[in-house]
């Protein structure tokens, strides 16, 4: 049990206290389905990468990092290249306030949080075989909120094994006197693509050979 002298004096010397992070990365605090305080850590390209949770442990904090995403997608690997030295830094500066800890680490799984998301089949027009996927991110405007999409579906993505485009929200634009639809596309399967402004027509002419040439 921590006196109420040590609440006071840790009270005190972490009141200031801001996490050592990039410019490019932001920290927002949310509160998990268990009822855990977790501190998401989010980069501006390529959206939430990592969170952060500090657990009662024995009477003393335990912090534990996890990186966001499915451990086969490519970009997991730069996920962890951006969030572990953050964790090193952050946990340096709360060891040389608080002090070592000496109990042993417990585990913890996040629990898993129940997301609908609007995803388009496209098939084949003699067979109907998935020939292809389109996720729709309709809120979506920028690199890092695509990105986000494509964490929570990448599993799915890669086991149905389809070339596969997040849309993200639908602007209108004036093309040769037309009002058309342009969508933020990010071209995630079988091969990652820069994301790029595509027009509903080009999406057409992208997904009508699929559907035509599957049986031919």
């Amino acid at each position: 049990m921590i006196s109420e002298e040590r609440k006071r004096e840790l009270n005190e010397k972490t009141k200031n206290l801001k996490f050592p992070i990039p410019p490019e990365v932001s920290c927002r605090k949310e509160t998990l389905s268990d009822g855990q305080a977790v501190y998401v850590f989010r980069h501006e390209d390529m959206g939430d990468f990592g969170r952060m949770l500090i657990l009662p442990n024995a009477g003393e904090s335990q912090f534990v990092f996890e990186v966001i995403g499915d451990e086969d997608n490519l970009m997991l690997e730069k996920k962890k290249a951006i969030l572990d030295p953050i964790a090193k830094d952050i946990v340096s500066q709360m060891e040389s306030i608080l002090g070592k800890g000496k109990s042993t680490a417990k585990s913890y799984e996040t629990p898993s949080e129940n997301q609908t998301i609007e995803a388009e089949h496209i098939t084949c027009s003699k067979c109907e075989a998935l020939v292809a996927l389109i996720v729709y991110a309709p809120d979506a405007t920028t690199e890092a909120a695509l990105e986000d999409y494509t964490s929570i579906m990448f599993s799915k993505i890669r086991e149905l094994n389809v070339p596969t485009s997040v849309l993200g929200k639908e602007q209108d634009v004036i093309v040769d006197n037309q009002c058309l639809a342009q969508f933020p596309s990010l071209k995630i399967w079988p091969e990652r693509e820069p994301v790029w402004f595509i027009l509903g027509t080009e999406m057409d002419n992208i997904l009508e050979p699929l559907v035509e040439n599957h049986c031919k």
